[in-house]
C-alpha cells in the first residue's frame, strides 16, 4: 500500500510542476506585449491555478497542460516570447491580425506536437526558422504566416522532411529567392506577392499553387494541369500555353495573366471540363482561337483582353452550353442564385476580333459582365441585347457599330432599372473532395477575386467585385447615329458613356431620372438644342462632359450645373454661353472659338484619348 501512495503523490508533485511551467510560460508571453495588461487582465499570477480559464488558453481534459493558444484580432502589440517553446503539448497558435512584431521563435520547433501555426497580418520579420521543419512528429501541417515583413528564402528543411505539410502560406511578404526546392506540400502552396525569381520546378504537383505577383521567368510547367486552382498571373512567363496532361479533368482555376505569353491555347485545353475560370488577359498571344469551348461547360468566367487574337469571335461559344449548376456567392448574404446557362463574365476585349455582335450572348441569362471594347466589330446592335437582362456592365466602346440603339429593347436590361442587393465577386468552388487526407484543412473552399478593367470617368479602372453599387453602359467611339434614347427606365444606371458618335438631335430632358447617374459622357456627337436645366438636379452626378456638339443657349444654373463641372465640360459649342463659358450678353465675336465637332473620326474602331476632355468632379 505504502508504494501505491508514494507513486501517487509523485504524480501529483509532477503534475504540480509541469502546472507552473506553463504558468511562467504564459506570464512572460504576457510580459512582452506592451499593452497586455489592458488586453489580458485575467492573466495574472492570483489566478494561476486557473490558467486554463485565462482568455485564449486551452488545455487538455486534465487541465495541466495547454494545448493551444487562439488570440487573434485583438490589436495584441509585441513580441512573440522565445519561451513559448516550452509549451511541448501545444497542438495550436493563432495569433492572427495582431501587431506582433519581431522575428519568429525558433523554439517553436520544440513544440513537438505543434501542427498549426496561424500568424498572418501582422508585422513580423527576419527568417522562418528552419526548425520548424523538426518538431518530434513532422513539421507544422498549417503554417500561414501571410501579409506580414518576412525575408529570405524557403528554408530547406521544409524540403528535405519526409512529412508533408497541408497548408504553407506566405504571401505578401518579402521573401526572395529562386524556388530550388520543393516543399512537401499536398494540398496548399500560397507564395504569391513576393519577391521569388527564376523558373517553376517541373515537379511541383500541388492541389492549391498560387504563384502570382512574383517576377518568375521561364515558361509554364508541363504538369500544371495537375493542379485543381493554378494562379501564375503577373510574372514575365513567356513560350506557349503547353498541352495539359491526362489529370486536367480536376482543373478548375487556371489564371496566366499579365506575363509574356505567346502562340494560341492547345486544343487538348478542351478538355478541362471542369474549369470555372479561364483568365489570360494582358498576354502577347494571337491568331485565330480554335480551342472548343463547348465542351467547358463549367465555365463561368472567359477572359482573354489585351492580347492580340484576331479573326471572328470563335464559334465554338455560340454552342457554348452554358453552367447548368453555375453557383454565385454574395459575400454579404451568403445566398446561392442559379441561372440556367452561360458565362458570368466575358471579357474580350483589346484584341483584333472582327466580325459582328453573337446573338448567342443575348441568351446568356447568368451574364453580368460582358466586356467587348476595343475590337473591330461592326454591323448594328442587335436588339436581342435587351435580352441580356441581368447584365450590370456592357461595355461595346472603340469599335465599328453603326446604325441606332435599339430603343426599345434597351428598357429591358432590368439590372439598370433598380439598385439591388445582389452581389458577386467571390466564387467558392466546392466540389474538391476528391482530395485525399485525414487532417481536416480549410481547402473545402476556394474564394478568387475577378478582377475587370473599364474607362470610368475618364480613367482606366480596375474592379475586383461586382456588385449593386456598379452599373455600365458604354458603346463610346463607334459609328452610332440616331437620337440618344431616354433611358428612363433605366434608373439604377450609374455610368453612361455616348461619346464619339454621330447622335444628333437634342439631350433627352427623361436623362434627369437616372437619379443613380454619377457619370454622364455625350461628348463629341452632333447634339443640339438646349441643355435639359433637370440634369443638374442629378445630386450623385460627379463627372459630366457635353463638349464638343452643336448646343446652344446658356448653361443652366439649376443644381449648380454651371459651378460644378469647369469650362472643358462645355467648351466646342460656339452657341453655348454662360459661366463657366464667356457670359451671353458678350458678342459672339468676342467668345472664344469653340468650333463645332465634325465627325468624322478617321479610323473607326480606334481607341480614342478622351481623357483630355473627360471633367471629374469629387463631390467630396
Amino acid at each position: 500500500m505504502a508504494p501505491m501512495l508514494l507513486l501517487f503523490f509523485l504524480c501529483a508533485l509532477v503534475h504540480c510542476l509541469r502546472a507552473v511551467t506553463e504558468v511562467e510560460v504564459l506570464l512572460d508571453f504576457k510580459k512582452n506585449i506592451i499593452n497586455g495588461a489592458s488586453l489580458l487582465p485575467d492573466w495574472n499570477a492570483e489566478n494561476s491555478t486557473l490558467f486554463c480559464s485565462w482568455r485564449g488558453v486551452l488545455c487538455d481534459e486534465s487541465g495541466a497542460y495547454v494545448t493551444a493558444l487562439k488570440l487573434p484580432g485583438m490589436n495584441l502589440t509585441g513580441r512573440i516570447t522565445n519561451q513559448i517553446g516550452h509549451l511541448s503539448f501545444l497542438l495550436g497558435l493563432d495569433l492572427h491580425e495582431n501587431n506582433f512584431f519581431g522575428e519568429i521563435p525558433s523554439s517553436l520547433g520544440n513544440c513537438s506536437k505543434l501542427f498549426y501555426v496561424s500568424l498572418y497580418a501582422n508585422h513580423l520579420s527576419g527568417a522562418i526558422p528552419a526548425s520548424l521543419a523538426f518538431c518530434d512528429s513532422g513539421p507544422i501541417r498549417h503554417l500561414l504566416l501571410s501579409d506580414n515583413s518576412l525575408e529570405g528564402s524557403i528554408p530547406s528543411s521544409f524540403c528535405n522532411t519526409s512529412s508533408m505539410v497541408i497548408r504553407l502560406s506566405l504571401r505578401s511578404n518579402k521573401m526572395n529567392g529562386s524556388l530550388s526546392c520543393k516543399p512537401q506540400i499536398i494540398r496548399h502552396l500560397d507564395l504569391s506577392h513576393n519577391r521569388f525569381t527564376g523558373s517553376i520546378p517541373n515537379n511541383w504537383t500541388v492541389h492549391y499553387l498560387d504563384l502570382s505577383y512574383n517576377s518568375l521567368s521561364g515558361t509554364i510547367p508541363a504538369r500544371y494541369s495537375d493542379a485543381v486552382i493554378l494562379d501564375l498571373s503577373n510574372n514575365m512567363l513567356s513560350g506557349e500555353i503547353p498541352a495539359p496532361n491526362n489529370n486536367c479533368f480536376w482543373l478548375q482555376i487556371l489564371d496566366l495573366s499579365y506575363n509574356r505569353l505567346t502562340g494560341t491555347f492547345p486544343e487538348s485545353l478542351g478538355t478541362c471540363m471542369h474549369l470555372h475560370i479561364l483568365n489570360v488577359k494582358r498576354n502577347l498571344m494571337a491568331g485565330e482561337i480554335s480551342l472548343n469551348f463547348s465542351r467547358l461547360g463549367n465555365l463561368n468566367s472567359l477572359q482573354l483582353s489585351g492580347n492580340q487574337f484576331s479573326g471572328l469571335i470563335p464559334r465554338s461559344l455560340y454552342s457554348f452550353p452554358g453552367r447548368l449548376d453555375s453557383m454565385e456567392r454574395s459575400p454579404i448574404d451568403t445566398k446561392y442564385v442559379y441561372c440556367n446557362s452561360g458565362l458570368l463574365l466575358l471579357d474580350l476585349s483589346y484584341n483584333n476580333f472582327s466580325g459582328t455582335f453573337p446573338e448567342i450572348f443575348c441568351t446568356w441569362d447568368c451574364l453580368k459582365v460582358l466586356l467587348l471594347s476595343s475590337n473591330q466589330l461592326s454591323g448594328t446592335i442587335p436588339k436581342c441585347i435587351g435580352n441580356i437582362s441581368n447584365a450590370r456592365v456592357i461595355d461595346l466602346s472603340s469599335n465599328k457599330f453603326s446604325g441606332e440603339l435599339p430603343t426599345t429593347s434597351l428598357i429591358n436590361l432590368t439590372a439598370f432599372r433598380s439598385v439591388s442587393n445582389w452581389s458577386i465577386g467571390w466564387y467558392s468552388f466546392l466540389n474538391l473532395g476528391h482530395n485525399s487526407g485525414t487532417e481536416a484543412d480549410d481547402f473545402t473552399a476556394y474564394d478568387k477575386p475577378f478582377d475587370f478593367n473599364v474607362n470610368v470617368k475618364g480613367r482606366r479602372s480596375t474592379y475586383q467585385k461586382l456588385s449593386d453599387s456598379f452599373t455600365m453602359f458604354d458603346v463610346s467611339s463607334n459609328l452610332l447615329r440616331g437620337h440618344i434614347p431616354p433611358f428612363d427606365h433605366l434608373q439604377g444606371l450609374m455610368h453612361l458613356n455616348l461619346s464619339f458618335n454621330k447622335f444628333d438631335g437634342q439631350i433627352p430632358r427623361e436623362l434627369s431620372g437616372l437619379k443613380s447617374l454619377e457619370s454622364l459622357d455625350l461628348s463629341s456627337n452632333a447634339l443640339s438644342g438646349s441643355i435639359p436645366p433637370a440634369l443638374g438636379e442629378i445630386s450623385s452626378l460627379s463627372s459630366f462632359n457635353i463638349s464638343h456638339n452643336n448646343l446652344s443657349g446658356r448653361i443652366p444654373s439649376s443644381g449648380n450645373l454651371n459651378t460644378r463641372f469647369v469650362e472643358a465640360a462645355f467648351d466646342g459649342n460656339p452657341l453655348l454661353c454662360g459661366a463657366p463659358l464667356p457670359p451671353c450678353h458678350v458678342p459672339s465675336s468676342n467668345l472664344s472659338p469653340r468650333s463645332p465637332v465634325i465627325n468624322d473620326w478617321g479610323a473607326p474602331g480606334k481607341l480614342h484619348n478622351v481623357s483630355s476632355v473627360q471633367i471629374s468632379f469629387d463631390a467630396s
